[in-house]
């Protein structure tokens, strides 16, 4: 059986301060999580996108993120994305995303971790239930307090006790090996989410037809 590496990261904020508008003092009506699974070693391959552009445009040594990208770089990400997934079996991209107006108060109530976490397990188990083992690549996000080991313990429930199958979960902290395999999530996010936020469909309308997209409570 097949081991994954899976790259997490999230776009959006979980407030819930609606009675403004985004980025005047309320809080985005959309958060999205994009996952990028390279199985057996494949993973590395996602950096090489960052990369690319990074040499393509110069950028400097700081941190490129997808709200600093011009219209052009958006879209250069997606067609070497969607070639990329195209030209290479063993790779998977995936997002979900949820309009936080239609969430339940009980759910709001339990904190960004657990929201985060159910969000996860949710897009990933069908993808991870065939593997023998998923190491998980999340982004600072999941790595706070009171989030220890929830991201694990949700997987794991799902896949052991509702699917019934035997994949091996474990974490793997961010180190700089995988410090770009991140930031082609982060973009993976990016473009997701500005289709659903900002009405910016120009990157996710590329990548749609290589990528499974999750909408719970739609």
């Amino acid at each position: 059986m097949s081991n994954a590496l899976v790259f997490l990261d999230e776009s959006g904020d979980l407030g819930w301060k609606f009675d403004l508008s985004y980025r005047q003092g309320g809080s985005s009506r959309h958060f999205t999580i994009a996952a990028a699974i390279g199985e057996n070693g494949l993973h590395t391959k996602f950096g090489k996108i960052y990369r690319q552009l990074h040499r393509q445009y110069k950028w400097s040594k700081k941190e490129k993120k997808w709200t600093n990208l011009t219209k052009n770089q958006r879209e250069q990400f997606a067609k070497l994305t969607r070639s990329l997934i195209n030209d290479t079996p063993g790779l998977t991209i995936l997002s979900t995303t949820i309009e936080k107006q239609k969430i339940p108060q009980n759910v709001r109530d339990s904190g960004f971790h657990f929201v985060y976490a159910w969000m996860v397990s949710s897009l990933l188990t069908p993808e991870l239930r065939s593997l023998g083992a998923a190491s998980i690549c999340p982004d600072e996000m999941n790595n706070g307090v009171g989030s220890e080991g929830l991201l694990e313990h949700f997987l794991r429930k799902e896949i052991y006790f509702t699917l019934r199958a035997r994949t091996t979960i474990n974490r793997v902290i961010p180190n700089k090996a995988l410090e770009d395999g991140l930031k082609f999530a982060d973009f993976l996010a990016g473009a997701v989410q500005s289709h659903f936020e900002d009405g910016d469909s120009v990157a996710f309308n590329i990548l749609y037809p290589v990528m499974y997209h999750h909408t719970p409570w739609a």
